[in-house]
């Protein structure tokens, strides 16, 4: 798509065009929405007709790619006397491959724009939380939690919780609500990865790293299996589960740096790798009866959501095998975690606030790489919460083999630094 937004108020004709990308949002992200394809006012032509000509009470924004609408917001005021301070955003949605470039963010910012223009005291709206990344966006836009309702949608077996949310338009509005939290792509920074791609496990030494065969022997027999590769970064791992026998394997990896190198080095005819952030994500239930994820995890800022949707991407029996930072190593001390002695030698490995879970910031090449920290409790209770069996848990530690071949990293052995975890859909 372009990478020019031009947010454009829609008027009555394009209401055809609001229909097919709505039905579009109800049928492939149900989870997301109150309504549904099967009662969908907004499924209705003459009724978008009807509410896309009302310029008092109602406004809905889009982003056009050509003459293909990719995303949408709509804004009605309340209709009641006593109401009408009010608002109601509503049908917030952008295409998968339009997402992660500001498309949701301009949407909103259009919206509240128009509210503020009519003299509105507030907004609100309301998110399921299997839209967690809707949920931080209306948050980093300035909206505020004020309550939740447990199990208020029902579909196809599965109860789901709401958040409603408000955003006082009369508070004046912080920097802090004017930065949009985007998913982090920090491989795409020139600096940042002129050093990443110095380490040893880049590329074709992705067999040395010290926690690889680890990883390998979580791994089911992945023999004529469904696969998905949550972070796939240069390829890797992809490649080696297709040579292994892997029936179809899709990669996915928020960096287009790290994904040219995929296809350019680690491309295969079962594999399809995809730009998009892990937050953003979204595939019919059972489609998957393998999900691995390689160091990935401790960027992404909610957990729990991104695991519920795993478990219903997998198809009864689907594995899933993740490698994420070790909560110890995420919660050390600030530098590099040792404790030094008068001599400069390193004495210990100290934690600092390893209860207080959150984002982080540390110098890895380039200051500023965000990453979460979260306890041992929380990444697996995770999985449980989810409805997955944890099937084992390993915490790598270099044998004498690699110390030998790496005897600078003697060390190494003296605290964990990644969790390794596999997990099964009963």
């Amino acid at each position: 798509m372009s990478a020019e937004l031009k947010i454009q108020r829609l008027s009555v004709v394009d209401a055809a065009a609001f229909v097919a990308l709505r039905r579009v949002a109800l049928e492939t992200e149900p989870w997301a929405f109150g309504a549904s394809a099967d009662d969908d006012v907004g499924l209705v032509l003459e009724s978008v007709r009807t509410s896309l000509g009302d310029h008092e009470g109602q406004a809905v924004f889009g982003q056009f790619d050509g003459a293909e609408l990719i995303g949408t917001v709509g804004l009605i005021r309340a209709s009641k006397v006593k109401q009408r301070h009010k608002a109601t955003i509503w049908g917030m949605y952008v295409l998968p491959r339009a997402r992660n470039k500001g498309v949701g963010r301009a949407l909103l910012d259009a919206a509240i724009q128009h509210a503020r223009g009519w003299g509105l005291d507030h907004l609100q709206l309301s998110v399921t939380e299997a839209a967690p990344t809707a949920k931080r966006l209306y948050e980093a836009a300035g909206f505020r939690p004020w309550g939740q309702e447990p199990r208020a949608l029902h579909w196809k077996g599965r109860f789901l919780d709401e958040y409603h949310l408000v955003l006082n338009l009369r508070e004046p509005r912080t920097q802090a609500a004017e930065d949009s939290r985007e998913p982090q792509n920090i491989y795409d920074d020139q600096s940042f990865f002129a050093g990443y791609s110095t380490l040893e496990r880049f590329g074709a030494g992705w067999e040395r790293a010290m926690e690889h065969a680890d990883l390998l022997a979580l791994l089911p027999e992945v023999d004529g299996r469904r696969v998905l590769d949550l972070g796939c970064g240069a390829g890797q791992l992809a490649h080696y589960l297709a040579t292994t026998g892997a029936a179809e394997v899709v990669g996915v990896d928020v960096s287009e740096r790290m994904l040219a190198l995929a296809r350019a080095g680690w491309a295969h005819p079962r594999v399809t790798y995809c730009h998009g952030a892990l937050e953003d994500l979204a595939y019919p239930p059972a489609r998957f009866d393998l999900v691995v994820s390689s160091l990935v995890l401790h960027y992404v800022d909610d957990y729990p959501g991104l695991v519920l949707r795993i478990a219903e991407w997998l198809a009864p029996g689907g594995i899933l095998v993740y490698s994420t930072e070790h909560p110890i190593f995420t919660a050390r001390l600030p530098g590099d975690g040792w404790v030094l002695d008068d001599a400069g030698r390193r004495t210990r490995w100290g934690l600092d606030r390893y209860a207080d879970e959150g984002a982080r910031e540390e110098t890895w090449f380039v200051p500023g790489v965000r990453k979460v920290h979260r306890t041992l409790a929380t990444l697996i209770n995770g999985l449980v919460d989810a409805g997955l069996v944890v099937e084992r848990i390993v915490e790598p530690i270099p044998g004498e083999q690699w110390l030998q071949d790496h005897p600078l990293a003697h060390d190494e052995r003296r605290r964990p630094i990644f969790l390794l975890v596999r997990a099964r859909k009963p």
